[in-house]
């Protein structure tokens, strides 16, 4: 019961554990036959209204007060030893260094902007950002990093039980992989390769090309398989 959506991520397997908390999900392969069922529940779904006059006025009514309570305002950041602070969350060398501070910059304002009634204004009527602005949007960050490892970790195995249940003790080739897992043979090759230097998965069988060889899972696949069975 309840509303069905269907989710597909174009440049990560997963999306964060910190959204998926909100829902019950459930893990399709890319194939059509597994994507019809919930695209034809999300059809039925959509037939009608599903609040009453009643609802949609009571989040009408908190929208509006949102709205008259909360001003658009400018920021005005802080600068000196906190702005020193802000550039130690990113990384300089990265190419992305400009957009991650940004969102840093972005995270702070919307704090300030939302406490906006507890900030001091400056001479132009700017809110100025405080300390208190800068650590809120730094344990956002936080969060969100935590949860971006937390959910590569749990994608990572999930594959694994995947390999696990389709191939158990018997050797298998990346192609035979990323059959079974419904992706394209390079991607089940980097898997491979992870795996190996992980230590969950073994080279059986050298071949002249990379997807030519043959892999065993090994019992460290079979402890965290069993962990994250019983977490």
């Amino acid at each position: 019961d309840g509303p069905t959506a269907l989710m597909e991520t174009t440049t990560s397997e997963n999306i964060f554990s910190e959204d998926e908390s909100r829902m019950i999900s459930v893990w399709l392969s890319t194939s059509a036959t597994a994507k019809a069922p919930v695209l034809r529940r999300i059809v039925e779904e959509s037939q009608g209204i599903h609040c009453s006059q009643q609802q949609l006025e009571r989040a009408t009514q908190v929208c509006w007060a949102i709205h008259r309570q909360l001003r658009p305002r400018n920021v005005q950041l802080p600068t000196g030893d906190l702005a020193d602070k802000l550039l130690l969350q990113v990384d300089t060398r990265a190419s992305d260094a400009a957009r991650k501070l940004k969102i840093v910059i972005a995270l702070i304002k919307a704090h300030a902007v939302l406490h906006q009634y507890q900030r001091e204004s400056d001479a132009n009527g700017n809110l100025i950002a405080s300390s208190t602005d800068i650590e809120a949007a730094l344990r956002i960050l936080e969060s969100l990093r935590r949860a971006e490892l937390l959910a590569k970790q749990e994608a990572a195995q999930y594959r694994l039980a995947e390999a696990w249940a389709g191939f158990h003790h018997e050797p298998f080739e990346a192609s035979q992989l990323a059959a079974h897992c419904s992706v394209d043979p390079k991607t089940a090759n980097r898997w491979l390769k992870r795996w190996v230097s992980d230590g969950m998965a073994e080279l059986k069988a050298e071949a002249k090309g990379q997807l030519g060889a043959k892999y065993g899972l090994t019992t460290a696949a079979a402890a965290t398989v069993e962990l994250g069975a019983a977490a």
